[in-house]
């Protein structure tokens, strides 16, 4: 099954563009995930990540692949990656 890449407004140059995510390592053991736009080529980071936060990202998948019963843990686990991610995006100028 083929699937159809999702497409954004650039901010610059107000054209429609394929997002195509693209990663690249910031400092050792962490990495930018973004894309850029395809006419003008705007840089948009979507998340930046550590060793640590890409272990609880894996969590949150596996939480959400139960039977829904967590549903506390999920919103728990959801902030938490939020706020580290907060923290990463100030510490490397991404915010």
């Amino acid at each position: 099954m083929t699937t159809l890449p999702n497409f954004a407004a650039c901010d610059a140059c107000n054209q429609r563009t394929a997002v195509v995510l693209k990663e690249q390592a910031v400092r050792k053991g962490v990495v930018e995930t973004y894309f850029d736009c395809i006419v003008c080529g705007a840089h948009y980071p979507t998340a930046i990540t550590n060793s640590a936060l890409r272990t609880k990202i894996e969590t949150l998948k596996q939480l959400r692949l139960t039977d829904g019963s967590a549903t506390e843990s999920i919103d728990a686990l959801k902030s938490e990656i939020a706020a580290d991610m907060k923290v990463l995006r100030e510490r490397y100028g991404l915010a």
